[in-house]
């Protein structure tokens, strides 16, 4: 580890403005072993909050330990695991305050790619290559890719493109993680799993309902009880960081897709499935048990920041996850909400999926972290003038030495003795001078020099144990240095920034320095007495020719003794400097490399790190300070007392617990050496550890030292300190609750709540009866009833209400209009949803019964259009049946195999009718098993408020039919149901042209041209502009022949069958003016007599025509003649039928 990342983790983990700071061990809470908890953050935003989740586990919960030292062994549970899954590499090293992803990769499983084009043309290949699991991909989208491991590029279809080439790899890492919670605890049968996601970008939003689904899956096979409470962060949360553009289209994209598989994902007809490249998931299930939504602004109308949104969702869950000490089960609480999302749907003001939950907290707590904090900060103070300020001195840098076995004497800057006698007796400790004195004149000239091989001798072995104990003495200083650093580090007059600047320094005395002089100048000793050798050398052989005779010298035999020996001594002791000091210069060197190797490996990064842990301090306090005066003019709610003034309320006891933590840092410091700086002062030589846990282990020390005080008060006691004399601590208690609970806005921007409901949880402290009797006065008195929980915890320091609102439905977020025009405006519709085609498919969550005034989506006014004619058809067909007791109906879905080949007509036209009046019967059979009946239920209260029965009918109505546009099967259930009425209706139209043509025949709306022969068709008889038939010129007609009123009549049909001319609609003209005829016939009798007449003129001709055609028809062996001659044939006695008709109704 680098020291500038050394620096960054200790900015992080104990800087309050970074999160950080002492986390009191005293306010750890168990969990709730029983649940199995797995937290997924999906995307960038998911991830985020999901390392603010384990944030506050690590800091908040007790952590397993290891049973002989009690150093926690894991940042987290047993029973909870982590999993972030993003596109952007920087997940993986994602951190907050003093929290952070596993290093072992676990926890993170980065999903992006380098190089996105071939991935995606891969997808488009297989997709034109029709693979299933491709399908989704959009078809020749072309779309613009920025991304790779840095992110999807805001774009969904390239974040579900990593989803699916990562696939396999995905869907093990959960599978890992949900192994590692059925290993920590076998016998669990409960798995609750947190889903984090946003959904405004390309990572969470193209990959929230393959993972919901994923997860729902994989957590089915591991554990008996499932529920996956997803938590949604809508765009607004991120709004201010990014562009609103793609965050608002992403979004409400999502949205719809989320609010289509939320209402109706557990319909056999619309499950989510999806073919992935080696399995397939199809689930008939809702993608999240419950959806919270979570917006940038609450229901009251508030703003939040970012940290703040994230700081509510969090503190929300957490409460879920703790274990209480009375009885609180997540379970049997979310069976409440159940409870009441039946209840806010049955009084839904407009239909639509009023199926989403909310979060909101609000809490006072006692800030034991900051108060700790300051009780650490003031600690690193009183160190100011000891620890951090004692300086090497000359007297100091002499007692070190002579600790250890170093002692000195004079200046080492001036080459003086130093360590002349110290280091020579180290080296010189297993060898003993010969004695020379005692040597008789014989012992040396007579036979054998014993005197010079005594000598000779003496310095062999000299030579010898400089090079055998050489080592040994090396280790034995390193042994002292190594014995006095675990001693001195200990000691306030010394310490680990002494000990650092003692070892080296550039400015000061110190011992590399010294002991670098020394060995330069003991260097030049041995030099200069090997230079000494050679004359010594040569004088102990001339006394020696000198001592062979002692009387021509006048010496004597004890002169001449005397000066041989003193020659012998003195080349001795110079062989002795040679050596003594040639090692004493490399021992002194090797030593000031000793002493370098522990500055280096151990005092510099100690010092180093104890300094920027110091400064982290002072920064602290200076936090401290300056939040206090800012709460002088706007104090924060949430705080019961802030640290200074705790400070100043328990002054005596809290300078104990500061004078306990001065006396006791350093030792807990050296007994934590590897946690600080990787290693202990015993493992110099080994590499360097990882492991490193500066405020872990000064958290634990700090509250140790904290905890004596901690022991004489609580929550209570705190109370009593704050409130009014005169008042009971139970009414202020009340009063507290009462302003947490109404602060506790659930985070929706809702346009309006009416119709939701609360349900909330309110924790408080264990130990402190008076506060849960006040509590439970509270929930009775504010009839919350069963919608309160209350739940006892270990967490002591606080008193916290979490607020669910439930029966939220989309259309109510006063935002959905702005996005939901960003996505009606979005050019790409490649870019919008998981499926191509989605978009036409799906309906809006922003029901348009719901619009405000002067609001409008075009697309969404045409799709709901279209329903309600097709609702409306059936109606009038009476393939839907009303029953207002049960406020209900039921459409009739048809036997569409009844006509799947076709239509086969055969007889006379009342024959044809009476067919298909047969066929319809047939189609729409309630007996028939084929014949599906789809119940459509009112919804809500919308247009159920009637003053009598008709309007409550009407009203009901009209609620379902606002209804069914929300729901696709029954839109496709009515489309279906028309398409066969109008295949029906077609055949009947064409069964109705000979009526339409005999009308218009017998209203004399032909028209001839006498000049060209030309035959018109009139809407009235004065029409100017009237519109050709049949044009002499280029029909060839004659008007005398048998097939001339058939060919009359195909220009009619056509023209009723296409409704050619524009604006003109002809059976409404052919329909007014027959009902001015029969008027007049009714009024007339010469009229009636006169379309008597006409009726027989024109019916025995048509009878006619229709034999003669007949019996032509049957002399033809030519099938394709045949048919053409019964067409005229079939014309002529529909139009003889019609005269009939006509005539025995005014005859």
């Amino acid at each position: 580890m680098s020291d500038v990342e050394k620096r960054d983790i200790i900015q992080e983990t104990l800087s309050l403005s970074k999160s950080g700071g002492i986390y009191f061990a005293g306010e750890r809470v168990p969990a709730d072993e029983k649940q199995m908890v797995l937290f997924v953050g999906l995307g960038g935003t998911g991830a985020d909050a999901l390392i603010r989740m384990k944030h506050q586990i690590y800091n908040r919960m007790k952590l397993p330990v290891d049973p002989k030292t009690g150093i926690p062994t894991a940042d987290h549970p047993a029973n909870v695991s982590f999993l972030a899954l993003d596109t952007d590499g920087k997940t993986e090293t994602l951190a907050y305050g003093n929290a952070q992803m596993a290093k072992n990769g676990s926890e993170v499983f980065n999903i992006g790619v380098s190089d996105w084009v071939p991935v995606l043309n891969k997808l488009e290949m297989d997709r034109e290559n029709g693979i299933s699991y491709a399908m989704w991909y959009p078809p020749k989208s072309n779309i613009n890719v920025v991304g790779g491991k840095d992110g999807a590029s805001g774009k969904r279809p390239i974040g579900r493109a990593a989803f699916f080439n990562r696939y396999s790899d995905i869907y093990n890492r959960v599978k890992q993680a949900l192994d590692r919670l059925n290993a920590a605890n076998p016998t669990a049968q409960s798995l609750g799993i947190f889903l984090f996601t946003g959904i405004a970008g390309g990572t969470g939003s193209g990959n929230y309902l393959d993972i919901s689904y994923m997860l729902k899956e994989l957590g089915s096979k591991a554990f008996k009880a499932v529920q996956v409470f997803g938590y949604v962060f809508l765009p607004d949360v991120n709004a201010k960081n990014f562009e609103t553009d793609y965050l608002n289209y992403n979004g409400f994209s999502a949205l719809k897709e989320l609010d289509y598989f939320m209402e109706h994902g557990k319909e056999s007809t619309h499950f989510f499935e999806q073919p992935y490249t080696a399995t397939l998931t199809g689930t008939g299930s809702v993608p999240m048990d419950y959806c919270h939504l979570i917006s940038a602004k609450d229901i009251g109308g508030h703003l939040y920041k970012y940290d703040d949104v994230m700081k509510s969702v969090v503190e929300s869950v957490f409460c879920y996850i703790a274990n209480s000490e009375n009885e609180f089960s997540l379970s049997s609480y979310y069976n409440n909400v159940n409870t009441l999302l039946l209840n806010c749907q049955s009084k839904a003001l407009y239909p639509a999926a009023h199926q989403y939950l909310s979060v909101g907290s609000a809490s006072v707590r006692i800030p034991y972290m900051e108060i700790t904090t300051l009780l650490a900060a003031r600690m690193f103070g009183k160190m100011e003038n000891t620890v951090f300020s004692n300086s090497v001195t000359k007297t100091s840098l002499q007692d070190d030495m002579t600790a250890m076995g170093l002692a000195w004497e004079g200046d080492p800057n001036k080459g003086e003795r130093m360590l002349q006698d110290t280091l020579r007796q180290a080296l010189e400790r297993n060898v003993k001078r010969p004695n020379l004195d005692d040597k008789k004149y014989d012992d040396i000239w007579s036979g054998t020099n014993t005197a010079y091989d005594a000598a000779y001798n003496y310095i062999v072995k000299y030579q010898d144990a400089m090079n055998t104990d050489y080592a040994n003495v090396l280790e034995e200083y390193e042994g002292n240095l190594r014995n006095y650093l675990k001693s001195a580090i200990r000691r306030q007059d010394k310490g680990p920034v002494y000990l650092a600047n003692m070892a080296y320094s550039h400015e000061n005395p110190c011992v590399v320095k010294m002991l670098r002089v020394c060995s330069d100048y003991y260097q030049r000793v041995s030099n200069g007495a090997s230079g000494d050798l050679k004359s010594a050398e040569e004088f102990v052989d001339k006394k020696f020719l000198d001592g062979k005779h002692p009387g021509f010298l006048k010496l004597g035999k004890k002169g001449a003794i005397k000066d041989y020996i003193d020659a012998l001594k003195n080349w001795v002791r110079l062989e002795e400097a040679v050596y003594a000091y040639k090692f004493m210069s490399k021992l002194a060197l090797d030593l000031s490399e000793v002493f370098e190797k522990y500055y280096k490996c151990v005092l510099k990064d100690l010092k180093d790190t104890l300094l920027r842990v110091r400064d982290v301090f002072i920064e602290n306090l200076q936090v401290l300070t300056k939040r206090e005066e800012k709460a002088l003019k706007k104090p924060d709610p949430s705080v019961l007392i802030y640290p200074l003034a705790f400070e100043h309320t328990y002054r005596t006891d809290f300078e104990k617990c500061v004078e306990r933590a001065y006396n006791g840092f350093l030792d807990n410091l050296s007994d934590n050496l590897k946690y600080w700086i990787g290693r202990e002062i015993d493992e110099v030589d080994q590499t360097i550890s990882g492991n490193l846990d500066i405020e872990g282990r000064l958290s634990d020390f700090i509250s140790t030292c904290f905890t004596p005080l901690y022991s004489t008060i609580n929550m209570e006691t705190i109370l009593n300190s704050k409130k009014d004399p005169t008042l009971s601590l139970d009414l202020y208690v009340q009063d507290l609750v009462h302003n947490l609970y109404d602060t506790s806005y659930p985070m929706f921007n809702a346009v309006t709540v009416d119709k939701t409901a609360d349900t909330v949880i309110i924790s408080i402290p264990a130990g402190c009866p008076t506060i849960q009797a006040a509590v439970q006065s509270f929930v009775t008195a504010s009839g919350l009833g069963g919608n309160a929980q209350i739940r006892v915890s270990d967490e002591k320091n606080r008193i916290g209400v979490v607020k669910i609102a439930v029966g939220f439905a989309l259309y109510q977020n006063a935002n959905i209009n702005e996005w939901e025009q960003a996505y009606e405006t979005t050019l790409d519709h490649a870019l919008l949803h998981l499926y191509y085609g989605w978009k036409e498919y799906l309906p809006s969550p922003n029901v348009q019964t719901s619009w405000m005034s002067g609001y409008h989506c075009l697309s969404t006014e045409k799709e709901n259009d279209e329903i309600l004619k097709n609702f409306d058809r059936c109606s009038e067909q009476e393939l839907i049946s009303y029953d207002f007791n049960k406020k209900e109906a039921v459409l009739l879905c048809g036997n569409s195999d009844v006509i799947k080949n076709g239509i086969q007509l055969g007889g006379s036209l009342q024959e044809k009718v009476a067919q298909l009046q047969e066929l319809k019967q047939r189609i729409w059979n309630p007996m028939d098993p084929n014949c599906q009946k789809i119940v459509m239920k009112t919804y809500g209260v919308y247009l159920m408020n009637a003053e009598n029965q008709q309007a409550l009918q009407n009203g009901i109505i009209g609620n379902i039919r606002a209804n069914v546009v929300r729901n696709p099967k029954v839109r496709d259930a009515l489309a279906e149901q028309c398409k066969m009425l109008e295949t029906i209706r077609e055949f009947e139209e064409k069964l109705s042209f000979p009526k339409y043509f005999s009308q218009i025949l017998l209203c004399n709306l032909f028209k001839l041209d006498e000049i060209t022969k030309d035959i018109f068709l009139k809407r009235e008889e004065s029409d100017p502009m009237p519109l050709l038939l049949l044009s002499y010129a280029t029909d060839n007609y004659d008007m005398n022949a048998s097939d001339f009123w058939y060919k009359l009549y195909l220009k009619v049909a056509a023209i009723l069958e296409s409704e050619a001319r524009p604006g003109v609609t002809w059976k409404k003209i052919v329909k007014k003016n027959w009902e001015i005829v029969v008027k007049t016939v009714g009024q007339v009798e010469s009229k009636r007599v006169e379309l008597l007449n006409a009726c027989t003129s024109y019916g025995s001709r048509y009878y006619q025509y229709s034999e003669d055609f007949k019996r032509d028809a049957s002399l033809q062996v030519n099938m394709k003649k045949y048919k053409e001659l019964m067409n005229i044939a079939d014309f002529y006695e529909h139009a003889y039928t019609e005269m009939l008709r006509i005539y025995n109704d005014y005859k």
